[in-house]
């Protein structure tokens, strides 16, 4: 036969050749090699002409599916229906996860309270101070000694801070009584939190504390200041002669990478100063903040001071300022009973006194620009890079909403301002709250006018960025350059019973040759709650900051400046914060006046809709 042979010809004259090739073995066919291996051909040929066919058929399909989907919305029912499944068994693997996290939740506090009532209390004999010896706390004249004192004394604490961390505890602020004898015992605190804040920020707290002494009330001399500030970090290292005790106290910061130990202690002898005594007391201790998250520290502390019983009962109406008629009826041991409660009274009302002054102190250092990782504020060139720094910066700031509410004092305006390390920078803290009849979808859209499509008469703020930002953020984000030499990003973040709108100073590559903050910048959350349908709670705070500078001066004061400002740096902050204050306030009546009119153009913009 000529010409081609299709594909049923061909088949045929395939089974009859193989069938004229067979042989039957005990009544089956039996086929040799060959003929099997051309059926095999035989079949996969089919097999892949059936596969093009059907992939023809699949390609046929999409295409008219495209083409119906360029007309047509998406078909979001048969998304849904695609996502079902994998919801119903997301929901099922987080309900088992909850349930794992209760029970081991259960069995950890069970754990914890059978090992806190049945182990029994580590020692703290080895930290006692009769226990060292007494140079430990004895500093020599000669300068290169001091030095090396210096240097002992903090780094034989340090040494020790892995032992400390045994008698830190879990329990929140725990004073006790170390029983020694008749005429000594040891008064310790130990004390465990957890706060919302990053390890770098605790460990600024701290030194605000113990290195800087710049907490409300204190009033302390720094001493040795020429020695030391070669040899030591002088932010991480302070010697003090403090008014409130007779002793001097010595501290000292040893940073790491996932923790930072706060060492002090006082000093029993000093010998540079005339005339000192050897103080019987002495009292040392640890502060130690550890890395748990990227957002959360744990603070442990450890210390411990000397008690010497006294003798008679006129030493007891001393220590306890109490007559000495009324003490004269009663026992020794009732009176030493009175004496260690005393003690342990005034040590827990010192532990919740330090508690709140170290709340407060990491409150300012959380909302301190400057005190923040660079990475807070810069924008690099590639513009993928800068996305992910404008959401990284403005996410950050909204994640800390409720750091900034616990600066709220209630309804009306405030205006503080805030010192740091050095007289050449400060900050003012602006902070308003107020309630309006106005619902939370109207306030809030009356934020978006003003701060993101910057319908404000009169200031220069022109867009940066704009076609990025509205493709990848759409009409909640927006990056200007306010016309004075700085930028700034605003976005809003919307939830059903709370919108938040935070701002941020900008350091951009793109207009700089090298990243530095610009002469006032800041950062600020303007937090919206509603009350009910139609009642809003609006509550502000702004962190800006303030240049000390003379040139700053020369900016905001008319005239020419007098020579005592230019000389004294104390006086010359006063004058910028009078004139920083007179500023603030108008712009605070400006902001009012802005917000107001915007909230009447939205009510007629609604009436034009209806």
């Amino acid at each position: 036969m000529s010409g081609r042979i299709d594909e049923v010809e061909y088949s045929s004259r395939e089974i009859l050749f193989d069938a004229a090739k067979s042989v039957v073995i005990d009544g089956q066919v039996c086929l040799d090699k060959n003929t099997q291996q051309r059926q095999r051909l035989r079949d996969f040929r089919r097999r892949e002409k059936q596969q093009i066919h059907d992939l023809r058929q699949q390609v046929d399909y999409l295409t008219r599916r495209i083409h119906a989907f360029g007309t047509k919305p998406l078909p979001w029912n048969d998304i849904a229906l695609a996502l079902q499944e994998p919801l119903r068994e997301s929901l099922a693997i987080n309900s088992k996860l909850n349930q794992l996290v209760l029970r081991y939740r259960k069995l950890a506090m069970t754990l914890h309270e059978y090992a806190y009532n049945t182990l029994p209390p580590p020692s703290i004999n080895h930290f006692l101070p009769h226990y060292t010896d007494a140079s430990n706390h004895v500093l020599l004249s000669d300068p290169l000694l001091r030095l090396q004192g210096f240097q002992w004394l903090t780094e034989r604490l340090f040494h020790n801070t892995s032992s400390a961390l045994h008698h830190c505890g879990t329990k929140p602020s725990t004073v006790g009584i170390m029983y020694m004898d008749s005429s000594i015992s040891y008064l310790y605190l130990q004390n465990y939190r957890v706060v919302n804040a990053t390890l770098a920020q605790v460990t600024e707290a701290q030194r605000r504390i113990y290195i800087d002494n710049t907490y409300p009330g204190a009033q302390g001399t720094l001493l040795d200041t020429e020695i030391t500030s070669q040899a030591f970090d002088p932010t991480n290292f302070a010697y003090f002669d403090l008014d409130y005790t007779p002793q001097r106290h010595l501290h000292r910061i040893f940073v790491q990478d996932t923790r930072s130990v706060l060492v002090g202690l006082t000093i029993a002898k000093d010998e540079a100063q005339p005339g000192s005594p050897c103080y019987k007391s002495t009292e040392y201790g640890w502060s130690i903040a550890e890395f748990l998250t990227p957002t959360t520290t744990q603070v442990m502390e450890f210390w411990i001071t000397t008690l010497h019983t006294p003798q008679t009962k006129s030493e007891y109406s001393k220590e306890l300022k109490t007559p000495f008629e009324m003490l004269e009826n009663e026992s020794e041991i009732a009176l030493q009973d009175r004496f260690y409660e005393h003690h342990q009274v005034e040590w827990r009302a010192l532990a919740a006194h330090c508690s709140q002054l170290f709340d407060d102190t990491l409150n300012q250092v959380h909302v301190l620009p400057h005190l923040t990782s660079w990475q807070h504020y810069t924008l690099p060139h590639a513009n993928q890079a800068r996305v992910k720094s404008m959401s990284w910066i403005t996410e950050w700031l909204y994640q800390n909403t409720t750091m900034a509410l616990s600066h709220s004092k209630g309804e009306g305006y405030y205006l503080d301002f805030v010192p740091t390390e050095t007289l050449d920078l400060s900050y003012t803290i602006h902070q308003q709250q107020f309630t309006m009849n106005i619902s939370l979808q109207d306030i809030s859209e009356c934020q978006r006018r003003i701060y993101l499509d910057h319908q404000c008469p009169g200031l220069p703020a022109s867009f940066i960025d704009h076609e990025l930002t509205l493709s990848c953020f759409g009409r909640d984000i927006s990056y200007f350059d306010l016309g004075d030499g700085s930028r700034a990003i605003y976005r809003i973040f919307t939830s059903p019973q709370r919108v938040v709108l935070v701002c941020s100073s900008i350091m951009d590559e793109l207009f700089a040759k090298s990243v530095e903050y610009p002469e006032n910048y800041g950062n600020g959350w303007i937090i919206m709650d509603q009350s009910d349908n139609s009642t809003t709670k609006v509550t502000e705070l702004f962190i800006t900051s303030v240049n000390n500078s003379i040139e700053a001066l020369e900016k905001i004061m008319p005239g020419p400046i007098p020579s005592d400002l230019i000389v004294d740096d104390c006086k010359r902050q006063e004058i910028i914060q009078h004139y920083t204050k007179i500023n603030a306030q108008e712009n605070h009546k400006y902001c009012n006046q802005l917000f107001a009119d915007t909230i009447r153009a939205l009510e007629q913009d609604k009436l034009k809709m209806v």
